[in-house]
């Protein structure tokens, strides 16, 4: 017990010696900081880095880098259109004019000087070679001389352009690269028809796939698109008015077939009317799922072409074009509704508008017409 009451009185003592060092003027030192010291274990202070000022910290801290797994692709959606899933670049179908293009002045002065030598469309030397020229091209790639020069459609820059300003540039790839190539020489080449008039192909289908950019000779940037050849296609308006006269010619009633013969030049006029419109309401870049839709009915002349041809022979005009997304669709597809509407303009308030429905699938680079074709009338 009296060992237990010495070593209170310590305690009470040395505390009150530290509250005494507290109250002590700064100038006076006091023995009892020693005595108070004592007190305190050494172990429960950490004596600070004076000499470097450096906080010592963990080496795991700093040295382990951050894993990798902590990054999650799976969060980050792809901007591309494609979802991210079947395809890596963004589905296109384009359609416009072929064209050329040299990239830059170096590229251009270098076919002028290897095309010396080509025969022009009388059959003679061209002096002074254009490149831009398609006649001129064409003989330099097919070569007159027994040699072609193929190799070379590699540096030309084939442009697909609406309204004379190029939208897309075409770069052929893979296994089928060069009848890819050959497909885009025979869309450049005029046509000649049996009456000796030659007309220059007017439109050009191209599906495939965005793989990148490429700068024109003009300064200009534009997609490339890596085309799919399987539905690589070209049309001129004079085909679509061979097909309608052909139609015309097809009647069974030979007077009405004779008084619409009468009427062929009118009749032509409105085929141009009806192919200016298909070409206006062409004008998009094919990325969208309805431009896709619009696009592909619009090359596949087997299936519009009849339709146009009956509606305009029975005085019918072309009002409409326009796409919806179809109500019902099969798994995994992606399915639009081109919707083309005619109307008679002579008897605009005593007859319907004529409607015909067409579905096509755009899941995939190719698209697929479903279904039959619908019409109906419209009041």
């Amino acid at each position: 017990m009296e060992n237990l009451n010495d070593n209170n009185l310590g305690a009470v003592e040395a505390s009150e010696q530290i509250i005494t060092q507290e109250n002590t003027p700064s100038g006076l030192s006091a023995p009892v900081v020693e005595e108070a010291s004592l007190a305190i274990e050494p172990s429960t202070i950490e004596p600070a880095n004076v000499e470097n000022h450096q906080v010592m910290l963990a080496p795991s801290a700093i040295d382990e880098p951050a894993t990798p797994s902590l990054v999650k692709p799976s969060a980050v959606e792809p901007s591309c259109g494609c979802g991210g899933k079947d395809n890596e670049h963004q589905l296109v179908f384009a359609i416009g004019t072929i064209g050329v293009d040299f990239g830059t002045d170096a590229v251009l002065d270098s076919f002028k000087f290897f095309m010396r030598g080509i025969k022009g469309e009388d059959g003679k030397d061209v002096q002074f070679p254009d490149p831009y020229n398609p006649h001129h091209l064409l003989s330099y790639f097919e070569g007159t001389d027994g040699h072609n020069h193929m190799y070379d459609t590699l540096r030309v820059i084939w442009t697909v352009s609406q309204n004379g300003t190029p939208i897309y540039a075409i770069k052929p790839n893979g296994s089928f690269s060069e009848l890819a190539y050959s497909r885009l020489i025979e869309f450049l080449r005029p046509i000649e028809d049996k009456d000796d008039e030659i007309h220059r192909v007017d439109l050009c289908s191209f599906p495939g796939h965005v793989t990148g950019s490429v700068k024109l000779r003009s300064g200009q940037v534009v997609p490339v698109i890596t085309p799919n050849i399987r539905a690589m296609y070209n049309w001129r308006t004079v085909d679509l008015v061979a097909l309608v006269n052909s139609k015309i010619k097809e009647m069974k009633d030979t007077k009405e077939r004779e008084n619409l013969t009468k009427k062929g030049l009118n009749y032509r006029n409105m085929i141009e009317r009806v192919a200016n419109k298909l070409t206006f309401q062409l004008q998009n870049f094919g990325t969208s799922s309805t431009d896709r839709a619009l696009n592909h009915t619009a090359t596949n002349l087997y299936n519009v072409g009849h339709v146009i041809a009956n509606k305009l022979k029975v005085g019918y005009e072309l009002d409409s074009i326009r796409v919806e997304k179809s109500d019902i669709c099969r798994p995994d597809s992606d399915c639009q509704d081109v919707l083309f509407t005619f109307f008679n303009p002579r008897e605009r308030l005593d007859t319907a508008k004529h409607v015909y429905r067409f579905t096509v699938d755009v899941s995939k680079v190719i698209p697929v017409s479903i279904g039959t074709v619908r019409d109906w009338f419209e009041y």
